[in-house]
């Protein structure tokens, strides 16, 4: 694996109206079923936007010459309980890790979704 990571959650009894998202109009508090399919839906969407993605070399003038990669992304799903902590301080590096199953769940997806 090389580059980057985004990741996303929906999160148990937060408040939604959804606008058509679940092909109907509802709101409510997110329960586990509609914080996966809320997941898996964008993980597809993602897919489909972002997927196979040329990359073009420019030419001496500026303009779009050869494709000379294409870039790829592939999408996984971990569902269950996580936690997160900040890593660092104000002053230097500040990082925050998540931690859990669930992230060991979007590994192993991911890595079978290639």
């Amino acid at each position: 694996f090389a580059g980057d990571a985004m990741f996303v959650e929906w999160r148990m009894g937060e408040e939604y109206d959804t606008h058509g998202f679940f092909r109907q109009k509802k709101t409510g508090y997110m329960k586990i079923k509609d914080c996966v399919y809320a997941a898996a839906v964008c993980g597809a969407m993602v897919v489909k936007k972002c997927g196979d993605y040329p990359i073009y070399a420019k030419t001496a003038s500026g303009g779009q010459g050869e494709q000379v990669a294409t870039l790829n992304v592939h999408c996984g799903l971990g569902v269950g309980k996580m936690g997160g902590v900040h890593v660092g301080n104000d002053y230097s590096r500040r990082l925050y890790l998540v931690l859990g199953d669930p992230i060991d769940q979007v590994s192993e997806a991911c890595d079978s979704a290639k």
